[in-house]
């Protein structure tokens, strides 16, 4: 992938490597967009449209779907952020004194809050074609927002002066909230260049074109990346509608999609996870892009991304209205007022079964590994190829259990646990209090990969309550 260089064993961190070898291997190429202090979207027009020109000179036309998507990104800013504050994601505070640098700091975080979303909501209406100020210009919130846009990742390359650049890795996924409900939210990755060459080797195998951004952090200006006929070409690869829609003109739409001798085994008898020349070319001619990028993931031990986006136009706008009607009544209702104080704790035996954390991992070919998993006696032979996303699924489970002792530590009078503790560590005292052992199981998003690692006597014993309780 790109042209061999002498590299560390530490990550090549004394060799910088310069954004045009990140992405000569993809065909990818800087498309400059206008300085206007919104770079940021017309950019990532630029990258979602594979503009053909060096520069985007922003027509009627580039300025009505740039403004669009702008609108799309803005309306998930708003209606994640009451949440977003919630989870610590975004400080509202910091975030209103950045877009009005001029005026009086707020010291009331819901005012703040409010603040943020009614300048959300104005911008969320203004064209990309129009001049706003320095504090208005996106940063990693606009670019988090961006990948659950996109409903895929946004790697964002981070160029100094002399070309050298940093990735960055703008995901989403589902957080759990106090209520016990899940919000999706993006959350950015700061990757070495070991990890940037390794994920981008994994998208280049199975020809995923990841969406680029250029930042060049000297000029605090964004460029989009066209990839010419690759752009076309890797996202006929296993779509034949899409072939179907393509210019005759492309000298290989006839065999992009032919399946020869050998290469139409069954897909569900091949190991997607083993990167291998003979693997890799019948996913990639029968299996779409999106659904490769999901292979991708579950190679490296990645979360897969939820691919259903957010198409009711409807729906949001009436959801963009009531969090408005939140934010105001929460602004305006003192602590004091009638029904803004907490309940009383339930009791443990009150406690209601929860709502199971998420998985950071969905889809068939996530199913699949999970279940083959399962089936091996113990983690020392679970299969090599299988290992990421068995370390990935893992630590959810050990996150959904640290998260589960925070929320529920009160009402379910759990014992103090330390930062490295785990179901098990707690075990006799859970055994103790079947009830609440089944709570955690309800919660954790893997609850069969955590039987695996109790002791027979333990579920045993488990298993005796729960026969007498119900017989």
């Amino acid at each position: 992938m790109g042209r061999p260089h002498v590299g560390s064993a530490e990550g090549d961190a004394d060799l910088p490597i310069q954004a045009a070898h990140w992405l000569e291997s993809f065909a990818g190429t800087a498309v400059d967009v206008a300085r206007n202090g919104q770079c940021a979207f017309l950019a990532l027009y630029a990258t979602m449209s594979n503009h053909a020109r060096p520069c985007l000179t922003s027509t009627a036309a580039d300025t009505r779907q740039a403004s669009e998507i702008k609108k799309g990104v803005y309306t998930l800013m708003m209606a994640n952020l009451r949440y977003d504050v919630e989870l610590g994601l975004l400080d509202p505070l910091l975030e209103a004194h950045r877009a009005f640098p001029n005026q009086p700091l707020h010291v009331n975080r819901d005012a703040a809050t409010a603040s943020l979303f009614a300048h959300y909501a104005q911008e969320r209406t203004r064209a990309t074609n129009v001049q706003v100020p320095k504090s208005f210009w996106a940063g990693p919130h606009e670019l988090r927002a961006m990948a659950q846009y996109l409903r895929e990742p946004l790697l964002v390359l981070r160029m100094n002066k002399s070309g050298d650049a940093q990735l960055q890795r703008y995901m989403y996924k589902d957080f759990r909230l106090k209520n016990g409900d899940d919000h999706e939210t993006g959350y950015c990755e700061a990757l070495t260049d070991r990890q940037a060459r390794d994920y981008l080797f994994e998208c280049w195998s199975l020809h995923v074109l990841p969406r680029f951004l250029i930042l060049r952090e000297d000029e605090h200006h964004f460029n989009g990346v066209a990839h010419g006929e690759l752009f076309v070409k890797w996202r006929a690869e296993g779509d034949r509608e899409y072939t179907a829609m393509v210019s005759d003109t492309y000298a290989w739409k006839a065999t992009v999609t032919s399946i020869l001798p050998g290469e139409d085994a069954p897909l569900e008898s091949l190991n997607k996870l083993s990167n291998t020349p003979s693997v890799n070319n019948v996913i990639i001619k029968r299996v779409t892009l999106r659904d490769r990028l999901d292979i991708v993931h579950a190679r490296m031990g990645r979360p897969t991304l939820e691919q259903e986006g957010y198409d009711d136009e409807k729906e949001l706008d009436l959801l963009l209205v009531q969090e408005e009607c939140m934010l105001q009544e929460t602004y305006g209702i003192d602590g004091y007022a009638s029904g803004s104080q907490d309940s009383d704790e339930d009791t443990p035996s009150e406690v209601a079964t929860p709502n199971q954390y998420p998985r950071v991992s969905s889809g068939e070919i996530s199913e699949d590994l999970y279940f083959r998993i399962l089936q091996a006696e113990n983690p020392t032979s679970v299969p090599k190829d299988d290992l990421p996303l068995y370390e990935l699924i893992h630590a959810a489970n050990r996150e959904a259990f640290t998260r589960w002792c925070t929320l529920y530590q009160k009402a379910l009078n759990l014992p103090t646990i330390g930062r490295r503790s785990t179901a098990r560590s707690i075990a006799q005292e859970l055994l103790k209090h079947p009830p609440t052992l089944r709570h955690l199981f309800a919660f954790l998003p893997y609850p069969e990969l955590e039987a695996k690692v109790w002791t027979t006597d333990d579920l045993t014993a488990w298993g005796a309550y729960e026969a007498y309780l119900f017989f």
